[in-house]
């Protein structure tokens, strides 16, 4: 399973993400350091759902009533000024903090949208969250369809039951970008 993923709504300048918004793409990454973009493989989505899916497998199942012991899928959503070398540091950060060893907390996702990386521009950075909500929407969206189907066969087999929480941690102008 790979160790770092990422959704990304950056369209690419130069085979690099840049500061526009581009159509969504998925990425996983098993090197360090996660500011190299070569450090990145690209995915399909269905082939990132279905590494998704399975790592989520991987959890552990936890008895009703200890749910606080459940892993967490966690979406990590970076704020505004950072470029895109910023963002997956931040993403980088957070998971040797949270999300790696003995006591990772599950796995997480970087959803990554073109902040122009840049103080001055705020104005075009809320632009740009603005216009990437709906992209967050679908993924969310689509999530919830997949959690709604996991329920139901729960309610018929508890084996299969879900063995993660959702969990959104948002930075800045990514709480906007959210909340949109």
């Amino acid at each position: 399973m790979p160790a770092y993923w990422m959704i990304s709504d950056r369209a690419l300048e130069n085979g690099l993400p840049g500061g526009e918004r581009g159509d969504l793409s998925y990425w996983v990454s098993d090197n360090e350091p996660l500011d190299n973009f070569a450090n990145w493989k690209p995915v399909s989505a269905d082939e990132f759902k279905n590494l998704l899916v399975a790592a989520a497998d991987q959890f552990p199942l936890i008895a009703g009533g200890n749910n606080e012991q459940q892993s967490h899928v966690t979406f990590l959503v970076h704020g505004y000024n950072n470029g895109w070398d910023d963002a997956a540091r931040l993403y980088q950060k957070l998971c040797a903090a949270l999300y790696s060893g003995p006591d990772s907390l599950g796995l997480c996702i970087s959803f990554d949208w073109p902040s122009m990386g840049s103080v001055v521009d705020y104005l075009p950075d809320r632009e740009h969250a603005r216009q990437c909500a709906s992209d967050l929407a679908d993924v969310l969206s689509e999530l919830y369809d997949w959690l709604i189907g996991k329920q139901q066969a729960a309610f018929e087999d508890s084996q299969f039951a879900c063995k993660a929480k959702v969990s959104m941690v948002a930075h800045s102008m990514g709480n906007y970008l959210l909340q949109k």
